[in-house]
């Protein structure tokens, strides 16, 4: 796992990627949006990921990763939402509590059931975690292969690609 100061940017990334790289993070990190990071290597996703929360005014604020893949979708709900009788600060809120103020890393977003992705989206336009108050996080989402593919194949949800899609780091440049 590679540690970041603030300007930095993951190392390992071709020459002919890196001054692209460079500029979408510092894009990112100065805005609030949602960020997609498709990207084949987990490690370089959570990298760039990284830097883009360490270059951003949250940069002081809890960076969390929940890794999307493998999880069922009622204990994936409880790591993102928690079980909606532990207090906000409590080792049983889920990540979006945990992350509040700072960012969040959704990894292999592409691997959330349809209903999971269905409350994610709900989160996104209220910023409302269920059974708790308004939370102020930053949600950043990484995906090994483009969603696109998913979206086209319904099972990933359209609208959730667009809102999540508001600034793209790619590989493929």
């Amino acid at each position: 796992m590679e540690s970041f100061r603030t300007g930095a940017v993951p190392s390992a990334i071709p020459g002919s990627q890196l001054h692209g790289i460079e500029e979408d993070i510092a894009c990112a990190a100065g805005s609030d949006v949602p960020v997609l990071i498709t990207w084949p290597d987990r490690d370089r996703r959570e990298s760039i990921a990284r830097a883009i929360h360490a270059q951003s005014s949250r940069h002081t604020k809890a960076f969390i990763i929940v890794r999307c893949t493998g999880l069922r979708q009622p204990l994936l709900e409880t790591d993102l939402f928690g079980d909606g009788n532990a207090p906000v600060t409590g080792s049983e809120s889920g990540a979006i509590a945990r992350a509040h103020g700072g960012t969040l890393l959704l990894d292999e977003v592409d691997e959330l059931s349809l209903p999971v992705q269905a409350v994610l989206n709900q989160f996104l336009d209220t910023q409302h975690v269920p059974s708790m108050m308004t939370m102020d996080v930053r949600v950043i989402t990484g995906s090994g292969r483009p969603l696109i593919e998913r979206v086209l194949t319904h099972e990933f949800s359209e609208h959730l690609f667009y809102r999540l899609n508001i600034i793209h780091v790619h590989a493929a440049r």
